[in-house]
């Protein structure tokens, strides 16, 4: 039975690791990132943006995947401290660390997490049966 094409995952990482960890990459989007490596890789390796992308989503299951993973969480794990340390370290211009933060983590985004407190905060159901009974609930609830 023949095997399927070889996959080029393993040439993307190995490039992908050398590029993934400089300092001046912290911000490029995902289709930035995919163009930059394909830059240094010979063109019969070079991925598409949806390769990319279905490598990080998951669907992509071989012995390369777990390295995959791993290198991608190990890079925004180095691009955040890097950010956190501007920012706590740029008394001029932490407001724009801050702002960068924000976008790129999504849980560093305190305006969407308050506007998401405050939106659960007022949403309250009340279930009252409108006979005599809940009448009277509505009427102790009230008061």
């Amino acid at each position: 039975m023949p095997a399927g094409r070889p996959s080029k995952i393993e040439a993307f990482l190995e490039v992908a690791e050398g590029v993934l960890f400089q300092e001046d990459l912290m911000l490029l989007t995902d289709e930035e990132l995919v163009f930059v490596i394909n830059e240094r890789l010979p063109e019969e390796d070079q991925i598409t943006d949806r390769t990319f992308q279905n490598w990080k989503s998951g669907e992509v299951k071989d012995e390369f995947s777990a390295q995959f993973f791993r290198v991608m969480k190990r890079a925004l794990i180095l691009q955040k401290q890097s950010l956190f340390n501007k920012f706590g370290n740029d008394d001029k211009a932490w407001t724009r660390w801050a702002w960068i933060i924000e976008r790129k983590f999504s849980e560093w985004n305190l305006k969407h997490i308050s506007e998401n407190k405050n939106d659960n905060n007022n949403k309250s159901t009340l279930n009252i049966n409108m006979n005599k009974d809940g009448l009277d609930d509505l009427k102790d609830i009230v008061e």
